[in-house]
Formats: structure tokens, sequence, C-alpha cells
């Protein structure tokens, strides 16, 4: 994948959104936007909203006070949190964005630190298969590839074909014997 907006080529999946990653399937000709060039224009946008955000939601919510965030407790100035914020909740359930920001950011940490550790353990897991049957570690081997390849294309893996069991037996051969019963006279 390549981003349109740093002009970075050849980034893995992960560097992009799950609906930048499905736009580029739908349209190859679709420009896209990494996770970096996002945050940098979300940023830029939070510090251009809030003259305005105060401007705007001061009418709405009445007094010029503020508001209270519900994750710091404290009083803070209508400029200090977003639109959407003070116009779609109620008092008391209202964040600053400091505190939004630093919600995001927890969220993506443990996202990255979910990824590595399924990761370390398929390397684990192929480190201890070493020592085993060539199925076992062909077997370790292809779940440490999958998740790799998760990683750097965006596709979780499929298992195709259900084996040596399906399209057997009864209505599926109509050469089959099995569930025919008696003949009718």
């Amino acid at each position: 994948f390549d981003c349109s907006v740093c002009r970075r080529k050849r980034l893995p999946a992960v560097a992009f959104s799950g609906n930048m990653q499905q736009r580029k399937r739908k349209d190859l000709e679709a420009a896209l936007k990494c996770k970096a060039c996002v945050e940098l224009q979300v940023a830029a946008e939070r510090s251009t909203s809030g003259a305005s955000t105060a401007a705007a939601a001061a009418p709405i919510s009445g007094d010029d006070s503020g508001a209270e965030c519900a994750a710091c407790k404290q009083t803070l100035p209508v400029a200090s949190f977003s639109r959407a914020q003070l116009n779609h909740k109620g008092p008391g359930k209202q964040r600053c964005t400091q505190c939004l920001s630093l919600a995001d950011a927890a969220v993506k940490t443990s996202e990255l630190q979910k990824q590595a550790e399924v990761l370390q353990e398929a390397r684990a897991e192929v480190t201890r298969a070493a020592s085993k049957s060539a199925p076992t570690r062909l077997a370790a081997a292809v779940k440490e590839a999958a998740v790799e390849a998760a990683l750097v294309t965006g596709l979780k893996p499929k298992r195709i074909g259900g084996g040596r069991g399906a399209g057997r037996g009864r209505g599926n051969n109509p050469n089959s014997m099995l569930g025919r019963g008696k003949p009718r006279p």
C-alpha cells in the first residue's frame, strides 16, 4: 500500500485502517492515507477547532462557565471540549479533548501490544516445535507465517476446504447407496 499524503511506498497493511484497506481492495486506484497522516490531520483539526468549538457551543450549553470532565473531574472552559462531546453527551459524561487523546493513545498501545504478543507466542511455538516431528514443526511455522501475513496484508487467514470428509456420503454423490433406503415397488 502507498500513502497519498506522505508519499511513502510499500507500507504494510498495519499502517492503514481497516476502512482504507477495504477501499483499496474495491478500487485499486483509490488514494489512501496512512494512520500516521490521519493522526497528524486530526491533531491539526483539534488545534484549530478549539476557538470555533467555544464560539459554537457556548449558546447551546447556556452558560460560559464551562463543563466538568467525566474522566479528570475538572471544570474546564467550553473550548477544552469537542463540539460532539458538548452537544451529544450529557453533563457528567463529557470528556475533555486531552482525556480523549489519552484514551485513544491507550487503546492504540494496547492493540500494538496484543499484536506483538500474538507474534511472539507464534515464534515461541516454532522454537518449542524444533525438537518435535516434522508435521508439528510445519504446523508451527505455518501459524507463524499466518500471523506475520495478517500483520502485513491486513487479511485474516482462511481455512480452505474441509478435508476428506466434505462432499461424501448422503445426497452429494448420485452413485452413493447411503441414505437411499429400500427401493419402492
